[in-house]
């Protein structure tokens, strides 16, 4: 019965993703694919140009100015964060990412209260593949049974 259930249930997410599936996946791109960078933060900006270009220049290692120098929990792993979604991190580092070739360091720049310098690891491109329509489409299943479910608990309410 599990099996046939799961079967059931995998043509009626793969139906509701047929005809839209690419734009679907186009929208929620930026959840699907995965980054991982490195990040220093500094309250000072004089002092972040100063890691920038030491960085730059050779003269220190990206993680070995993280460790020492980075004023957030991000110094205990030489600057890694990731992989994660574009929609983790700040919105400030993510738009820099979102267009960022690997290896490319930015040059301070303000993220709230921090100076923050990235550099960009590695992307992970999601594919619009088999498995990914299957994940957007178990997603439009899951918000259709929510939509239907809040109704039926409005009915629900309504008749008393």
């Amino acid at each position: 019965e599990f099996a046939h259930y799961q079967l059931k249930k995998d043509k009626v997410a793969m139906s509701l993703i047929s005809g839209t599936g690419e734009s679907l996946y186009l929208r929620y791109k930026d959840r699907l694919d995965r980054v991982l960078y490195r990040v220093i933060r500094l309250s000072s900006e004089d002092f972040a140009q100063h890691i920038y270009y030491s960085i730059d220049s050779g003269e220190i290692t990206f993680g070995q100015a993280a460790n020492k120098y980075s004023e957030g929990p991000e110094s205990k792993t030489e600057g890694f964060i990731g992989p994660v979604d574009l929609t983790t991190p700040h919105p400030e580092i993510s738009s820099r990412l979102k267009t960022a070739s690997p290896n490319q360091l930015f040059e301070p720049f303000k993220a709230e209260e921090w100076f923050t310098i990235i550099r960009l690891e590695y992307r992970f491109e999601s594919e619009f593949n088999d498995q990914t329509k299957k994940f957007l489409g178990e997603l439009l299943l899951g918000s259709k049974a929510n939509s239907i479910r809040e109704n039926l608990i409005k009915g629900y309410k309504n008749s008393f």
